[in-house]
């Protein structure tokens, strides 16, 4: 069978879709990492004892992305910024990466949005090391 490039083109696309895996740590929780188009991590959640947990971690994570208020900004100890996913009650559900300038972190914030609304899930649940 040939191939065409309309093949690899199409191949090329679906592999750069940002992804949401969820894995197994060594401490025994499940979390689950946002990886954006070309591969880096936007988001890690906070650990769930269960895999089923951690899935509605991630579902309430694609739900409240789209809103400002779900977000807090946060300085840290060497002068980095990162953001929060903040859930019902104000609990954090998920942890960005760290960014040296606030509006790098802003134009995270914005990618992530995109990413949660395109990615898709991938495999299952494997301990990670």
């Amino acid at each position: 069978m040939r191939r065409d490039r309309g093949d690899d083109l199409l191949e090329s696309l679906l592999s750069s879709r940002p992804k949401i895996k969820i894995f197994r740590a060594r401490d025994g929780l499940y979390y689950f990492r946002l990886y954006d188009y070309s591969g880096d991590v936007l988001l890690t959640s906070q650990g769930a004892t269960t895999a089923a947990d951690c899935r509605g971690n991630m579902e309430a994570a694609r739900s409240l992305a789209s809103s400002d208020a779900s977000f807090k900004h946060h300085l840290t100890k060497d002068s980095k910024f990162t953001y929060f996913l903040m859930g019902p009650a104000r609990k954090v559900l998920a942890v960005g990466a760290m960014y040296p300038t606030v509006r790098d972190c802003d134009d995270a914030i914005r990618t992530l949005r995109h990413a949660m609304e395109d990615s898709v899930l991938e495999g299952p649940a494997e301990t990670q090391t």
